[in-house]
């Protein structure tokens, strides 16, 4: 007779299989993006090559510098295409192998538990068979059952550990199918001796730290690529933009030593932005002191919600410059506590613009570095994005309390980058974005949270995304294109002067009156469904509090 070794089955043996499928996913999702705006960039230098009217020697230099550059782009994106394909396989591939581990590891525990049970009866009747007696011979019987019963749910705990075993394989086959794939675009490629092979160190170890991304690591690694990969499309487009620059100059019989000036400007322009991109990067590491400063009832000239949230944003704004000088001395970030009908507190964050524009500034982080990085390396926190987390929980923000998050310019790109972090929109059960010129196209948010986006046609700083990815396509992502009012109402006045429109429609107040136009009385069926799962963030009893933030 078989005797049952339940410590050889036990369950706690068998760990869930590591790794984040979403992440990965997401992780492709953005070197697919990067390798469509690489590839735009390439067809830009392209078409800016073809021109056959562009006269001259001086352009022909050019016009073969151009030629190589778009051609190792090209390249560049392939290495960029494969890894998000094989990213998203490896995605599919992972999550399935996670369920069949946890299929595994439940079906373990069940068998754990039949075999104890069953090993219990038959120790138990292996005594009382050996007594001789009337009742022997049925004590017998219900050993061999018994028996019978336990051979069987150890059998279920051997064929638990062996699907455990293939879940752990398929993990492993997957990562290394995921790895030759995007070795095979590597291996002998020729951009690994050309000058994109340096940049970073990454285009020519793309074999080599793919064992990392599909590991335990995934999300640092991955993260230190998108930062390269967007500081790969911001020098492209400083490039595109100088050889289109040298195209018209040399098109005007401007002479060598000029073009050759403003090919070297556009070098340094690149250089200087690579460098202030990361001084800003080590500059976002620092932990902001977070102050309450006001607490009070809100007011505005206007009972239009929506409208109110940017006045609102141009409240605290203004309100980070406390002597009046024009420059800020502190972000200010405003928590609104909402207390509804049904008794539900919710909250909704107001987050600054940018308010400091020179990166060696120390003071408010709504500057300049908090741009930089918002947008270059979305992976890390920046201060503002941590001074967020604070203001809500000084607040009192209590774990499940549904939570808005609004902003204008940086303020709706902090709003954009936190909704996308999963553990913060996990532990602040983010349900609602709301967002007025910030670039947001390229940051993929959850399909669980309702993101609307307003983007002023003439506004540089809304369509900035528009270079890196289209419009979202997900359900819940609403982006709403339109022109920016030609006139502001005299009663939207905070600082007791008439507003007049901002430059190029980039101004809080502009997208208030957007937003009144274009979301409140918005009659579009898909904003009217976000319009009403949002509607209990406003009412009710509401109290707002405002946080001075400061670098730290």
């Amino acid at each position: 007779m078989a005797t049952s070794d339940s410590a050889l089955f036990e369950p706690a043996l068998f760990e869930p299989l590591t790794g984040n499928s979403v992440a990965v996913a997401d992780h492709a999702g953005r070197y697919l993006i990067t390798a469509d705006a690489i590839n735009d960039a390439a067809l830009s230098l392209i078409r800016i090559s073809g021109q056959q009217d562009a006269v001259g020697h001086a352009f022909d230099s050019v016009r073969e510098l151009t030629d190589e550059v778009a051609g190792e782009i090209g390249q560049a994106e392939e290495r960029y295409r494969a890894t998000a394909q094989a990213l998203a396989e490896y995605a599919v591939d992972l999550a399935a192998a996670q369920e069949r581990a946890n299929r595994a590891i439940t079906a373990a525990g069940s068998a754990q538990g039949e075999a104890g049970t069953w090993a219990s009866q038959v120790s138990t009747l292996q005594e009382e068979a050996l007594v001789p007696g009337p009742e022997q011979l049925a004590t017998q019987q219900r050993l061999t059952r018994a028996q019978s019963q336990l051979d069987q749910a150890e059998g279920a705990q051997a064929g638990a550990a062996a699907e455990y075993t293939a879940a752990v394989a398929d993990k492993i086959d997957a990562a290394e199918r995921a790895s030759a794939r995007i070795e095979s675009v590597v291996k002998d490629s020729p951009l690994n001796d050309s000058m994109w092979s340096n940049i970073g160190g990454f285009l020519a170890g793309v074999g080599g730290w793919i064992a990392d991304v599909l590991g335990a690591v995934i999300d640092v690694v991955a993260a230190a690529v998108d930062v390269i990969a967007r500081l790969l499309v911001a020098v492209l487009i400083v490039v595109a933009l100088a050889a289109l620059l040298i195209l018209v100059l040399a098109t005007l019989g401007v002479g060598l030593g000029v073009l050759m000036v403003v090919l070297a400007v556009a070098v340094l322009a690149s250089v200087a932005l690579v460098g202030l991109a990361l001084a800003a990067m080590a500059k976002e590491r620092g932990t902001p002191t977070v102050k309450p400063t006001l607490t009070g009832t809100p007011s505005s000239p206007t009972d239009d919600p929506y409208a109110t949230l940017f006045l609102e944003q141009s409240r605290i704004d203004g309100a980070g410059d406390i002597d009046g000088d024009g420059v800020a001395d502190v972000g200010v970030i405003s928590v609104m506590k909402v207390v509804g009908a049904d008794g539900v507190t919710r909250w909704r964050v107001q987050i600054p613009s940018t308010q400091e524009w020179s990166p060696f500034a120390d003071d408010a982080p709504n500057d300049l570095n908090s741009d930089l990085v918002a947008k270059l390396n979305p992976a890390q926190r920046t201060q503002l994005e941590k001074a967020v987390e604070a203001a809500l929980l000084q607040a009192g923000y209590t774990s499940g309390d549904p939570t808005m998050l609004a902003g204008f310019s940086l303020g709706g790109i902090t709003a954009g980058n936190l909704a996308a972090d999963t553990d913060f929109a996990a532990a602040f059960n983010v349900q609602a974005v709301v967002t007025g010129g910030a670039p947001l196209d390229d940051v993929y948010i959850g399909p669980d949270i309702s993101v609307i986006s307003l983007e002023h046609n003439s506004d540089p700083v809304a369509n900035v995304g528009d270079l890196l990815a289209g419009h979202p396509t997900e359900a819940n992502r609403i982006v709403i294109d339109i022109d920016a009012p030609a006139q502001l109402p005299s009663d939207f006045n905070l600082n007791g002067t008439p507003p007049t429109p901002a430059p190029l429609g980039h101004g809080a107040v502009d997208y208030a009156v957007s937003a009144g136009e274009h979301i409140t009385r918005s009659t579009d069926p898909r904003v009217v469904a976000a319009r009403d799962r949002s509607a209990e963030f406003f009412g009710g009893t509401e109290t707002y509090i405002d946080y001075s933030v400061t670098r730290g």
